[in-house]
């Protein structure tokens, strides 16, 4: 009777303990912040400093990165985004690295060490002036987030990027945690590991958390779209074995710093002038020879061959020269490498392929052997019996 009253008296002090327990352990909170973007691990510095395009090139060139090039629109609209939620006066625009030249409607972006064609038009531009894009940082809501703009004639702020990796190097991981913020929709995978659960929900889909579950190889990710993405996620401690996988790269950067670089006022200077300039590029011919042709000016021939032209030639040497050239041309098909690969087996110098003809072979002679063996014996009978059926009667 008084065990009983013990067992009762223990185990309604032991829920007790377990709900505070609960208690304490849900209102334990985690929080880190929630990044969206690419594949690649990026950092977007958006510096606040005026300058001209060039010399905001070389501000980031001299750093070590490249002007922001990337044109897709949600990740722009995911810089506008959180570079506004850091502080950033939405009436200050900044330098993007996009260019375009004069007498020209192609676009190039500036990376860092090369220029590549865009197939863009942007708003704004203009054939016959030398424009660079510029980042509108108040339109995160609106389609036409890149201008054209002056490259010599405006100072404007601007944004550097920077690579550091790929997924999932930088994934950050907490096992027996819950998350609190869900997305606008989920994304869910089967019989997953969760390298693949990291891979999937962050760079097939570009989700800002997930949850993996090693037990059953569940993946589940929150995704949403870039206006819609958390400033901040919470985690909660969980009583399910499970992990939240957070992406924790992708960073908006905010640069107040002031340099010292001198400016630079030499047009020159400006990238990918070669892929715009009138100046055709051709193939060295000889290292005597000038490889370069001015569409400007009267174009000189180039061609190192000596043409002769034949006139007043009748009708029977035209057909004479024709034969001779198609005799100078033609080519017996016998003679040719197809034709020989198709009589020639190509070598093989693996044993095992030795040995599965060594096999064959031996199959091939035992088979032949089979079927000719009985008749040989039946021959050979019918020649003994034949032999000493006439050796009798001669005797």
């Amino acid at each position: 009777m008084i065990s009983g009253k013990f067992s009762k008296v223990v185990l309604c002090v032991g829920i007790v303990l377990y709900r505070k327990s609960l208690t304490e352990v849900s209102s334990y909170e985690i929080t880190r912040e929630a990044y969206m973007g690419q594949i690649w691990q990026n950092n977007y510095i958006v510096h606040s400093e005026r300058k001209s395009w060039l010399d905001a090139r070389n501000v980031c060139k001299t750093n070590g990165f490249a002007m922001q090039f990337k044109k897709w629109k949600t990740i722009n609209q995911y810089i506008i985004i959180k570079a506004e939620r850091k502080g950033w006066n939405a009436s200050e625009d900044v330098w993007f690295g996009l260019i375009k030249h004069p007498n020209s409607s192609l676009w190039y972006e500036c990376r860092k060490y090369h220029c590549v064609e865009a197939n863009i038009v942007i708003p704004g531009q203009l054939f016959y002036e030398r424009q660079c894009a510029v980042l509108n940082m108040s339109s995160a809501t609106k389609s036409n987030i890149l201008y054209a703009d002056n490259c010599e004639g405006n100072a404007f702020g601007f944004a550097c990027l920077g690579q550091y990796g790929t997924v999932p190097n930088d994934v950050e991981m907490y096992p027996m945690s819950d998350l609190v913020e869900t997305g606008t929709y989920r994304e869910s995978w089967n019989n997953v590991n969760i390298t693949e659960c990291a891979i999937n929900s962050f760079s097939i889909f570009f989700c800002f958390a997930s949850t993996y579950y090693p037990e059953t190889r569940i993946c589940n990710a929150e995704c949403t779209n870039v206006l819609n993405v958390p400033e901040n996620v919470t985690l909660i401690n969980s009583v399910i074995n499970s992990t939240i996988l957070l992406r924790s790269y992708n960073r908006v950067i905010i640069n107040n710093d002031v340099t010292n670089l001198p400016p630079i006022t030499d047009p020159d200077q400006f990238p990918c002038v070669y892929e715009t300039s009138s100046k055709i590029e051709s193939t060295p011919l000889s290292s005597a020879m000038s490889t370069s042709v001015y569409t400007t000016g009267p174009v000189v021939s180039h061609c190192l061959c000596i043409c002769t032209t034949v006139s007043n030639i009748t009708k029977e040497g035209l057909q004479q020269k024709i034969s001779q050239i198609k005799k100078s041309l033609t080519v017996n098909k016998t003679s040719l490498s197809s034709s020989l690969r198709r009589k020639t087996s190509a070598p093989d110098e693996r044993q095992s392929s030795a040995g599965m003809g060594v096999v064959g072979m031996f199959i091939i002679i035992g088979t032949l052997f089979a079927l000719i063996a009985s008749d040989l014996f039946y021959a050979g009978f019918i020649i003994i019996r034949y032999i000493t059926n006439n050796c009798f009667k001669w005797q």
